[in-house]
């Protein structure tokens, strides 16, 4: 979910969502095909990200 990868990489949720649409998180999906359901954000693109960042 978007607002706990935040906690794990110091972001708010809706910055995270900005990422994910942005593509820097690729195997991000949604929980369900409802327009407005949560996503899940793998642990392997947030480590991805976190080394880019650094």
């Amino acid at each position: 979910m978007t607002g706990e990868a935040g906690k794990l990489i110091g972001l708010s949720g809706k910055q995270v969502g900005r990422l994910a649409d942005a593509g820097y998180f690729p195997n991000v999906a949604r929980k369900s095909p409802q327009p407005r359901s949560p996503r899940v954000i793998p642990g392997s693109d947030l480590i991805t990200y976190l080394e880019q960042k650094s």
